[in-house]
């Protein structure tokens, strides 16, 4: 009877251990990295996506979020989710343009004259084409590419109220040789600059603007080095969540189907946070203490001054003209 109590507690335990390195086979441990700011509005949404994923997959998959360019720049994550040390990556569309010359297009300003003119795009075969390269040439899936921000406008150091205030104008731009040639024609005077460095850089006079969204302007408080806020419709931009396709191939098909589930639902829910905030994040500026000057002035001057840019970007390799012209007229 001894024997037989000792035998079953010993069935017990392998069982339990069974149990327990069986789970441990199927759990999949993710990162996740970003450039966006600590407590920005998709760090918001990432971290409700890394909750929602863990709890629906029924601690299946387990994700550690790392904003803030926390994972290297901008290049070394690309390189990262290309290599499969970095799993997933929110990569804002602009700096895509080492990944294929036809992401080159995202960082032109004035390619898109509103946002749905950016949807069209995003839902065209054109768009379709470009993200199924990623996959075969560099081992990269999009997984969802509606995480879009609000209009960009231009936050200054000095006033710009015409096309002509912008020769020589100090313009940050980040690590895109097509949007530092498109500001280049434009008149002013590009200087790349990292994300996270462009506060300083405003601040010291390095450069005298940047293009952002109006969440980009709270998040980064350029505010309170360049006080003049132009909204001049820049960009309609939007960041991709990408995964890497290693990691993608080794998810159960349930696991996989929910990633991109939660991945499109972070994108839907970001946008209506964004649009909520808009009219609080304009009327908190208006009544910031050190007072930040609203200017609104016409884009179709700065677009004129892009009439032969489609040449350009086909000299240097960046866009082919065909191209950039089927988008202007989506």
């Amino acid at each position: 009877m001894k024997r037989l109590i000792i035998l079953t507690i010993l069935l017990i335990c392998l069982a339990t251990l069974t149990i327990t390195l069986n789970a441990a086979e199927n759990q999949f441990k993710l990162n996740w990295g970003g450039i966006e700011a600590i407590g920005g509005t998709q760090d918001i949404i990432v971290q409700e996506c890394v909750k929602e994923i863990e709890e629906k997959s029924n601690g299946r998959i387990k994700i550690k979020w790392f904003e803030a360019n926390q994972l290297g720049s901008t290049s070394e994550q690309i390189d990262g989710i290309i290599a499969g040390t970095i799993d997933i990556l929110n990569l804002p569309a602009n700096l895509m343009g080492n990944l294929g010359k036809d992401w080159n297009i995202d960082a032109v300003p004035f390619v898109f004259t509103n946002q749905e003119h950016r949807i069209r795009y995003n839902e065209s075969e054109l768009n379709k084409k470009r993200s199924d390269d990623l996959v075969s040439q560099y081992g990269i899936r999009v997984i969802a590419s509606n995480w879009y921000m609000l209009p960009h406008l231009l936050m200054a150091r000095k006033p710009i109220t015409k096309v002509e205030d912008i020769k020589g104008f100090k313009m940050r731009v980040p690590e895109s040789r097509a949007q530092f040639l498109a500001w280049k024609e434009i008149g002013a005077t590009p200087a790349t600059v990292s994300w996270g460095e462009s506060y300083l850089a405003l601040r010291q006079g390095v450069v005298e603007g940047i293009s952002t969204d109006i969440s980009g302007v709270m998040e980064m408080k350029f505010y309170e080095v360049a006080p003049y806020m132009i909204f001049l419709n820049t960009e309609f931009a939007y960041t991709n969540v990408l995964i890497s396709e290693k990691i993608y191939q080794k998810l159960p098909t349930d696991l996989r189907k929910l990633l991109v589930e939660v991945a499109i639902e972070g994108g839907d829910k970001l946008v209506q946070l964004r649009e909520k905030d808009y009219a609080s994040l304009i009327n908190e500026l208006k009544n910031y203490g050190h007072g930040v000057s609203m200017l609104f002035i016409d884009n179709e001057p700065f677009k004129e001054k892009l009439k032969n840019f489609p040449e350009v970007l086909e000299k240097e390799g960046l866009v082919d003209k065909k191209t950039f012209e089927e988008i202007q007229n989506f």
